[in-house]
């Protein structure tokens, strides 16, 4: 849900190229949303739709990819 915020903050911060604001220039277009099936925990029969944007879902990627070699990495003791 983080990843989500986070990539919805990004996007909403970033100027659009050639936009000077005035009421003559036309909205940028909407990303394209992508949606794809997620399994409920628990229940095997149970199916949770979920959308996102190209970007959002790219962050999402990202997130648990760096979550994954985080969690990887070799472990350090200190030893006193």
């Amino acid at each position: 849900m983080i990843v989500h915020l986070v990539a919805l903050m990004i996007s909403a911060a970033t100027p659009v190229a050639g936009q000077t604001g005035t009421a003559e220039t036309p909205p940028p277009p909407k990303e394209k949303l992508i949606c794809s099936k997620s399994v409920v925990t628990g229940s095997p029969a149970r199916a949770k739709r979920v959308c996102q944007t190209r970007a959002q879902r790219d962050a999402e990627i990202e997130a648990a990819r760096k979550d994954y070699e985080r969690t990887r990495a070799p472990q350090t003791r200190n030893s006193h």
